[in-house]
Order: C-alpha cells, then sequence, then structure tokens
C-alpha cells in the first residue's frame, strides 16, 4: 500500500514532533534544500499543517521519523488517495493528478485496506497516577500500531494513568507493547511503545 503522498520540500522549514501551539516547548529538526529531509510524505492534514513521513530518518532508524510541518512549505501539501498498485506513479516535483490519486479532506487518511477514514488526533483523556521519564525520542499514536499523532523527546515527562508502568495484570510491559498516557510538551494523550519509556518494561 501506498500509504504517503511523497513531494519536495520547497522551502526551509522546520518539522516539529507535535501540532504546533502557542507557548509549547516542542522538538523538532529542519527540512528543505540543503537539508537530508528534501521530500516528505504527507500522511493527512491539520488546519494548515501536514502530518508526514520523513524518508531520511526512517532509513537512518532516526526517531521519530513523523512529525509536522506548514502545509505551505510543501509543493503538494495534501493527503492523496492512490490506487492500489504494484507500482505506483508518485510525482515529488509537482501535484499528483486527481484523476489518479484524488487530494482527501482535512483530517482524513487512507487505511490498510485503501479505504478513506477521519484520524483522531484527540484520543480522550484519563486520570492521571504516575508519570515516567521518556529514556528515547518515540512516536506517540491513536491507538497501538495506528496513526502517529505526534512524538515524545528523550528527557521528557509521560503522564500514566497507573501509579506504577504495568500492564492491567501487574506484570512490565514488552519492549513493543503500547503505554496510554499524556504528553504535556505534545499537548495530547496517545501511546507511546515501552522501549521509550524508563521503568516500564523491568
Amino acid at each position: 500500500m501506498h500509504y504517503t503522498n511523497r513531494t519536495k520540500v520547497k522551502s526551509p522549514c522546520r518539522v516539529t514532533f507535535n501540532h504546533p501551539s502557542k507557548g509549547r516547548n516542542d522538538a523538532g529538526w529542519s527540512a528543505g534544500p540543503g537539508t537530508s529531509s528534501r521530500t516528505l510524505g504527507v500522511r493527512y492534514t491539520v488546519g494548515g499543517y501536514a502530518l508526514v513521513l520523513d524518508p531520511y530518518r526512517a532509513k537512518h532508524h532516526i526517531a521519530p521519523n513523523w512529525g509536522w510541518v506548514p502545509a505551505s512549505c510543501l509543493v503538494d501539501p495534501v493527503a492523496r488517495k492512490f490506487p492500489r498498485a504494484k507500482h505506483v506513479r508518485d510525482l515529488v516535483n509537482k501535484p499528483d493528478p486527481e484523476k489518479y490519486a484524488r487530494r482527501l479532506a482535512d483530517q482524513h487518511a487512507t487505511r490498510g485496506n485503501n479505504a478513506i477514514t477521519k484520524v483522531n488526533i484527540n484520543p480522550p483523556a484519563k486520570s492521571k497516577k504516575g508519570s515516567v521519564r521518556v529514556k528515547s525520542s518515540g512516536t506517540l499514536r491513536n491507538s497501538p500500531s495506528k496513526f502517529a499523532i505526534g512524538g515524545v523527546k528523550d528527557g521528557w515527562t509521560f503522564q500514566i494513568t497507573r501509579k506504577k508502568c504495568r500492564r492491567g495484570d501487574g506484570k512490565p510491559y514488552g519492549p513493543k507493547q503500547w503505554v496510554y498516557g499524556y504528553s504535556p510538551n505534545a499537548g495530547r494523550w496517545g501511546f507511546v511503545q515501552a522501549t521509550h519509556l524508563a521503568g516500564c518494561t523491568a
């Protein structure tokens, strides 16, 4: 499946871990001409910003490889539904033809079966009972292994729904299991893999 609309970054821009908000202490990286991140893949858009996959960071295993960038920085600043084909034609230097890959509405993306769905970027709040330190940067998702909605950085705090970072049965999480909580820096609830959180796997 071709999930993202790859497009060139037309001017120097900053990709942030999370959807921009006034006063937020966020992290990010540079994209555009003269950087390693000259092309990005649009997954979906929200209010003038695009949630993008950075192919360079993904290839070199630099986390997170998802982030938010102003849509105005991109040559083709929309999410698109591409046909299900072995070889998909995805133009980078100009917008893709609408008849081949139609643009999607704000906050919409394709799922694994190529059906269009609305992306929930605001998972529900729960009672905060404890907190852990983020020990390595990672992706914040709206559900385990589902849509990326932001990121967390090493050194940040992640507030959790239990006093101690344990599963419902009281056992430590496996490294690839997902922990639900709130990131003050992201200003959002979501799931982070346990391997990124101190004290959750042991």
